[in-house]
Formats: structure tokens, C-alpha cells, sequence
């Protein structure tokens, strides 16, 4: 069964995105830790422009948004951002990476902890498998 062929059903679809992210997950995801919402995204801001230089795409401030469509296009990089629901492990919603339609990157949406004890300093969690952040 190929990505692309015929008789591919959105099952197979499904269960093949879910391997993708087991492995993604299992290889090199850490969680890092933030004291407010600001500082998590802030951190997001910077896995996501760390991983796609390392696709090859570079975005610069001001840069128009067409000219970076044709940038990851010319690359086979694209960006999806997933919502999944409660019934969800609590840190798979976020942003996917997918270099020539392998997952390079992984980073989730900002989340806290239920259930720990929650040290106040460090209540908003974000987990990604992105290097070098900081």
C-alpha cells in the first residue's frame, strides 16, 4: 500500500499517521517546561523556525507569504497544524513538519499537566523532539 494509491482508505491514512508519530514520539520527543502561556508559545515560535532551517526553509521577518509557499513547495516541506480531541493523549495536538513526507518534526501545542503536582514556575509544558532551541 502506497501513500498515494488507489485503494488507500482514510483508516489506513489514520493508522499510518499514527506510526509516524509513535515514532517520532518514542525517538527523540523531551517536554520542556514554562511558568506562563507566553513563554511556552514563545518557545514554539523558536522549535518551529529551528526545524524548518533545517528543512532548508529560512523565513525572514517581512518576508511575503508566497514567496515562502514557493520555498517549502521547492523543498517538499509542509506544515500541518492538528487538533485532536480529549480522548487524545494530552500533548499530540500540534504542529507536524513533514520533509518530502517523512515527519521531521514534531511540536506540541502548549498543555498542562493534569493530575501532577503542579510546581508553579513550571505550569505550562510543551513537548517537541526539535534540537537546539535552547
Amino acid at each position: 500500500m502506497g501513500i498515494a494509491d488507489r485503494d488507500t482508505t482514510l483508516g489506513d491514512l489514520n493508522r499510518l499517521d499514527r506510526d509516524n508519530y509513535a515514532h517520532i514520539d518514542n525517538k527523540d520527543c523531551k517536554t520542556y517546561a514554562f511558568p506562563s502561556y507566553k513563554f511556552a508559545v514563545k518557545f514554539m515560535g523558536q522549535a518551529f523556525d529551528n526545524a524548518m532551517r533545517k528543512c532548508g526553509v529560512k523565513v525572514r521577518v517581512g518576508m511575503a507569504s508566497t514567496k515562502i509557499d514557493r520555498m517549502m513547495k521547492s523543498r517538499g516541506v509542509k506544515v500541518e497544524h492538528r487538533e485532536y480531541g480529549q480522548d487524545e493523549i494530552l500533548y499530540r495536538s500540534g504542529i507536524f513538519i513533514y520533509d518530502n513526507r517523512e515527519i521531521a518534526a514534531f511540536i506540541s501545542n502548549p498543555f498542562v499537566r493534569e493530575g501532577n503536582i503542579i510546581d508553579l514556575y513550571e505550569k505550562y509544558h510543551v513537548r517537541t523532539n526539535v534540537k537546539g532551541v535552547f
